[in-house]
């Protein structure tokens, strides 16, 4: 069950991003430039390539079904993006974003 976090075969990058500097596009960079030998699929709705990988608008537009989901949006787009990975059936996610638990309040709730 945790392979698909320890070991995954595939990962899609959600939020990957063309502007360099920015978490998601760090996060291809690396997963890309590390040795990983499965495919590597950005996600962005609005870029044809990200980092010269071809990109996908969504995870229900990806060929295969990745087995890790790295999600580094804004918070406000994280529960969608996790209600995506459910339904298409990406068995493992990790999310990188901020404005959670550490900011309080509302992010609390949100948490």
């Amino acid at each position: 069950m945790l392979d698909s976090l320890l070991r995954p075969q595939s990962i899609a990058v959600v939020g990957a991003s063309r502007r360099a500097g920015s978490i998601g596009n760090g996060m291809l960079k690396h997963l890309v430039g590390s040795g990983f030998t499965g495919p590597v699929y950005p996600v962005n709705p609005t870029a044809n390539s990200v980092n010269s990988v071809p990109s996908f608008p969504s995870i229900g537009a990806l060929p295969t079904v990745p087995d890790l989901a790295v999600i580094v949006v804004p918070k406000n787009l994280v529960l969608g993006v996790v209600r995506e990975c459910v339904e298409t059936g990406v068995k493992g996610v990790v999310v990188i974003t901020a404005g959670f638990r550490e900011v309080g309040g509302d992010g609390v709730e949100l948490e």
